[in-house]
Parts: structure tokens; C-alpha cells; sequence
């Protein structure tokens, strides 16, 4: 005679296995997921650095008359940076990190990040802005982990 509590464990057990196996099928598909954004990412952040470089060329060649060529104003001692140029330099030194990581510097990339870390704790922003690239940083750090490992 079956026991009512012992088979309801079984079945509480029954449901559990099954989430835990939809569970990992899902982890597994957003790791694709993943690898595929840091692909296109990587190629989108390529394609800019080309274009920026296509342009600087192209400008290379024009010559402005001396008098449009204007001195920007040395900034006073006593200018801070604002937070706006303080996120600005952490996300280019985190997309600077991501194509080191990419191409194969992982300890490059690892002191960028160690660098972007520390500018992103000194800048006043708003913490779900902070939290969100904090854990950017926290990725791309396990992932340079995981590429050290296999």
C-alpha cells in the first residue's frame, strides 16, 4: 500500500527534475545567445573602428584655411570631469577590453577592466546605471576566466 506522503514527495521530486532539466536547456540556449551578441558586438565595434579610421583618412586630406583652424581652451585646474566623460571612458575602455578579450589579450583586457572598475566606483552616477555595467565588467571578467581555463 502505497504511503500518500512518500508519494507526494515523489512527485514534488518529479517536478523539481524537470525544471531543473528546462532550466539548464535554457541557461544552455542564452549561452548561445550570448556568445552570438559578443560576436555581433565585437563585429559592430570593428566596423565602427573602420569607419572612424575611413573618415580620418578621408579628412587626412582636407586642408582647412588657418583661419577655421580654432584652439580648444586648455581646461582650468579646477575643472573636474564631469560624470558624463567619466561613463564615456568606462565604456570605451569596456569595449576596449571586449576586443582585447576577443582577439586574444585576456591580460590586457584584464587590467582595462581593473582600470574601468576603479573610474566607474569614483563616478557619480545613478546605481541602477553603475549595477548595470558593473555587471558588464563581472561578464566579460568571467569570461576572460573561462578562456584562461579551456
Amino acid at each position: 500500500m502505497p504511503v500518500p506522503a512518500l508519494e507526494k514527495v515523489r512527485e514534488e521530486e518529479k517536478k523539481l527534475l524537470e525544471e531543473e532539466k528546462t532550466l539548464k536547456k535554457e541557461t544552455e540556449l542564452l549561452e548561445e545567445l550570448k556568445v552570438d551578441l559578443s560576436e555581433k558586438r565585437t563585429e559592430f565595434m570593428d566596423e565602427v573602428a573602420k569607419a572612424g579610421r575611413e573618415e580620418a583618412e578621408a579628412l587626412a586630406g582636407i586642408s582647412k584655411p588657418a583661419h577655421m583652424l580654432t584652439a580648444l581652451p586648455a581646461p582650468s585646474a579646477q575643472e573636474k570631469p564631469q560624470p558624463e566623460d567619466k561613463m564615456a571612458a568606462v565604456m570605451n575602455m569596456l569595449n576596449d577590453a571586449r576586443n582585447r578579450f576577443h582577439s586574444g589579450d585576456y591580460e590586457g583586457a584584464r587590467k582595462i577592466l581593473a582600470e574601468a572598475s576603479g573610474l566607474l566606483g569614483k563616478t557619480k552616477v545613478k546605481a541602477e546605471e553603475k549595477r548595470r555595467i558593473n555587471l558588464d565588467i563581472m561578464d566579460l571578467e568571467t569570461d576572460i576566466k573561462l578562456a584562461a581555463l579551456g
